[in-house]
Order: C-alpha cells, then structure tokens, then sequence
C-alpha cells in the first residue's frame, strides 16, 4: 500500500525523471497508435481492388428447357478472373436426376489476370423421363451454377 506514495514522492523530488517516464510512455503511446493507423489508413486509400471470380451460363436463354435421352445437348458456361494474375480453374460438370447422377471428369480452363473464358460443355441426361439437374461447380471455391431441365 506504501508503494504508491514513495514512487509519487520519488518522481516529485526527481522532476526530470517524471517528465521522462511520461514522455516515454506517450511516444509508446503514440508510436503504436501511429503505426496501426498507418497500416489501416495505407490499405483503404489504396484503391487495390478486391480480387473475385464470375461463373455463368453464357446465354441462360439458351439453356435447355427439356432434355430427352440420349439426345446430347451443347451449353457454355463463362468466367472471369478479376485478379491481378492469370488463374487456372478446375471444374466438375453433373448432371443428376432423382435416380441417378452422371459426373463429367474433372476439368480446367486458364484464364489470364482481368481476363473472360467461356467452355462449351455437352451434356445428356443419364435417365429418361425424370426432371434432370445440370451443375458446374468450381473445385475449391463455393461457386456453383445450375439449372433444371424438364423431361
């Protein structure tokens, strides 16, 4: 309890000593502050834009409203690097019904830094007279494309 007032009176009969202790701990002070605020401020006045890849069909309109067995049906699907590096992507192509499902192999495309690819896929239905569900999906991200196509 006695601690507090002979460090009070030690800094009151030494007041050069005090004024450094304060000094100190404001650069402290100040340096952290400082250098936080250099770092937060540098990142967002550097207009460094966000990289981010699209994934689309490209022509939804031409998506295939049905599809019938054995009939194989052609689609493309676009995307965009929005990153300041070329890219390659991995993509698996499905094509599932209520009682099937077929996987295309794995395959990639490159796509150069702010560029746009599009990938023609072919498609067909594993079983006849079902409702069939096509989805490409990026391998590693949460991008998933799809559509339904009636009987």
């Amino acid at each position: 309890m006695h601690t507090l007032p002979r460090a009070i009176r030690a800094l009151r009969q030494s007041p050069l000593k005090a004024v450094l202790v304060v000094a100190g701990a404001v650069l402290i002070i100040a340096g952290t502050t400082v250098a936080a605020n250099t770092t937060l401020f540098a990142d967002a006045t550097s207009f460094k834009p966000q990289a981010y890849t699209e994934l689309y069909f490209t022509d939804p309109h031409d998506l295939p409203k049905t599809m019938k067995a054995d009939t194989v049906y052609d689609t493309s699907f676009t995307i965009t690097n929005h990153s300041e590096t070329a890219h390659t992507y991995r993509y698996i192509v499905t094509v599932q019904t209520e009682s099937s499902i077929a996987v295309q192999p794995p395959a990639s495309i490159r796509v150069a830094a702010g560029a746009t690819a599009t990938q023609r896929i072919h498609l067909k239905t594993p079983v006849p007279d079902q409702t069939t569900l096509v989805t490409v999906a990026l391998e590693g991200t949460d991008q998933v494309i799809r559509f339904y196509a009636l009987p």
